[in-house]
């Protein structure tokens, strides 16, 4: 337990020695050291979950600043077998990053690979933090980091415009944490999350309700849910492949994951029912519309964002109910998703690799000479629609036996419209089906399309194999995350941590508790149904659209999400205001 600390210390102490040595030490020196600092936090993840799972949560106090009863004057780091996964995660993803980065750009400043680690530290200071002030801290480091490395071609105007466009919106939101925390700081007294769940045990407060509201808007925001998401698909279509994955991979879902731990440990008493209702409403309306939009998308990149949009909808989904055994199958779903979306992105990034075009129409059959790539990109998209026995069909698995019999065909129509529109794009580039692009009419054609140029200078040929790895070494923790049933497991026992409140008042303050894994239930015949329904609705999707037909929408609807989608930062902030009002009004319910 005494090495926790270098899970974070480790990542932030190599990223400031290659910015100060930068002039001493080659490229391929760092990005050997960057890759290992990331494989070494990822492997430490996984045996702190394993261990957790075997030993019980563990608190580990800094500077040996231990509780006293009613006063927590120390900082600590709260580990179960559940945020502990996600601590492996964000290792494995970024190690994965650097190793697709391996002569990706035709030059690598010292820069991006400090970015990359420092990104990593906070990203796993988030997940493992018990304390709310600390929270924020890293959630704004997250944020700078994501910020810098968006804009990483800062020579050019796109990157630098998407950039703008993240830290406007996400900086709102930022400041909407700090000032609910302020709120609640006012009230309890408290920032550790236990002692200010024992502060909010009594009857609801309107002040205390707010300051939730007001956090709720930041991390909604970072999880980019509408409307709240308008930033992602820009930031995602001009930031760097490797750096896109990490987004869609890791950051957004770590939206979700702080709602639903400020949710379950802090919030419990002042949660209402029209607080679960108002975010399964948003959980469905985000699920829907962004699998309306990817279907819009000729832009790649654009396209796997909007997908991204959704499945963060579906995840919500289930944290809105409130429940332990939602609240689990929702960030089991986070896991899987992150895994699979963190290999389409870089498939997209090795396409523009070696034809520097990312529109679909005008990659129109130049995969073919990539079969290899063209296997892998398909694959994830079988995965991502919940074909088994992968992760993403467990979780799938667990959303619909947590939530109302509802459940099962939302979440297929989701899965379905984001699918039609992989599919296509994969199709359409490794296949070359479809027809030509003078007579397509799947979309409104320039309008999303953003412009990008070349991200690297590579001459076309056969893919490097680390970049083939890189590609396909998610898809393998994937199919790993759906066969080991102890994954779901330990996401309930976790959970069921959380939401006992009395329990995790214990854990902080007297002893360490010990939660085995209680074990879960297989598949039954209904799911695997559902499963074939979404891969057939997404192959009928698919192949419509490259037969030329229109999509299926009102052509005033589709004018209507262009124009609220517009680029522009100023309409963005106006709906992320009104998303905040309906929290607000959600969370007053009596």
């Amino acid at each position: 337990m005494n090495a926790v600390p270098l899970l974070v210390a480790l990542p932030l102490l190599v990223a400031f020695f290659l910015m100060a040595s930068a002039q001493h030490i080659g490229q391929t020196a760092r990005q050997c050291l960057a890759l290992l600092v990331a494989l070494a936090v990822g492997i430490g993840g996984l045996l702190l979950s394993h261990h957790c799972a075997t030993h019980g949560a563990q608190v580990y106090w800094f500077g040996g600043w231990t509780p006293r009863p009613g006063w927590m004057p120390g900082i600590c780091f709260q580990l179960d077998s559940l945020n502990c996964l996600f601590v492996a995660l964000s290792g494995f993803l970024t190690a994965n990053a650097v190793l697709f980065s391996w002569g990706y750009f035709k030059q690598v400043k010292a820069v991006y690979e400090s970015l990359l680690l420092i990104f990593l530290a906070a990203m796993v200071g988030y997940v493992l933090t018990a304390d709310l002030f600390n929270l924020f801290v890293w959630f704004e480091l997250m944020s700078v980091c994501a910020y810098a490395l968006t804009a990483y071609k800062v020579e050019e105007a796109a990157p630098v415009a998407g950039a703008l466009n993240f830290a406007f919106c996400n900086s709102v939101g930022a400041y909407s944490m700090l000032m609910g925390l302020g709120l609640l700081y006012l009230r309890t007294s408290a920032l550790n999350m236990a002692l200010m769940a024992q502060q909010l045990t009594g009857p609801p407060d309107a002040l205390v309700r707010v300051g939730f509201a007001l956090m709720l808007f930041g991390l909604l925001t970072k999880a980019a849910l509408a409307p709240f998401h308008m930033w992602l698909a820009d930031a995602h279509a001009v930031a760097p492949s490797p750096v896109s994955s990490l987004f869609s991979g890791m950051m957004v879902g770590l939206g979700i994951f702080g709602v639903c731990r400020l949710e379950t440990l802090v919030f419990h008493h002042q949660a209402c029912g029209a607080l679960g209702l108002a975010m399964l409403a948003l959980g469905v309306f985000t699920a829907l519309l962004g699998g309306c939009m990817s279907l819009m998308q000729r832009h790649l990149k654009r396209l796997l964002a909007f997908s991204t949009i959704s499945h963060m909808g579906v995840a919500l989904m289930g944290v809105s109910l409130l429940t332990s055994k939602g609240q689990a199958a929702g960030l089991h779903y986070l896991l899987s998703h992150g895994m699979v979306k963190a290999s389409l992105f870089l498939a997209a990034g090795a396409i523009l690799d070696r034809t520097g075009e990312i529109d679909e129409h005008v990659l129109q059959g130049r995969g073919r000479r990539h079969p290899l790539l063209g296997l892998l990109f398909l694959s994830g998209w079988a995965i991502l629609m919940g074909c088994p026995p992968f992760g993403v069909f467990r979780s799938k698995d667990l959303l619909e036996h947590a939530g109302p019999t509802w459940f099962a065909p939302v979440l297929t129509l989701a899965s379905a419209l984001t699918g039609a529109a992989i599919l296509r794009a994969g199709l359409r580039i490794f296949l070359g089906l479809g027809k030509p692009r003078g007579d397509a009419s799947t979309c409104e054609p320039h309008a999303e399309v953003s412009e990008e140029s070349r991200e690297t200078t590579s001459p076309p040929g056969p893919l490097p194999l680390r970049m083939l790895a890189a590609v396909a070494l998610p898809l393998i923790g994937a199919f790993w995350f759906g066969l080991d049933s102890r994954a779901a497991a330990w996401a309930n026992s976790s959970v069921t941590l959380w939401c006992n409140r009395l329990g995790v008042w214990r854990l902080l303050t007297v002893a360490p508790q010990i939660t085995p894994s209680e074990p879960v239930a297989g598949p039954e015949p209904i799911s695997y149904a559902w499963a074939a329904a979404t891969l057939l609705l997404a192959a009928g999707g698919a192949a419509a659209q490259l037969r030329g037909t229109t999509f299926p929408l009102p052509r005033r609807l589709i004018s209507a999400l262009r124009h609220l989608h517009s680029g522009r930062v100023g309409d963005y902030l106006l709906w992320m205001l009104l998303g905040f009002c309906f929290l607000c009004a959600a969370m007053l319910q009596p």
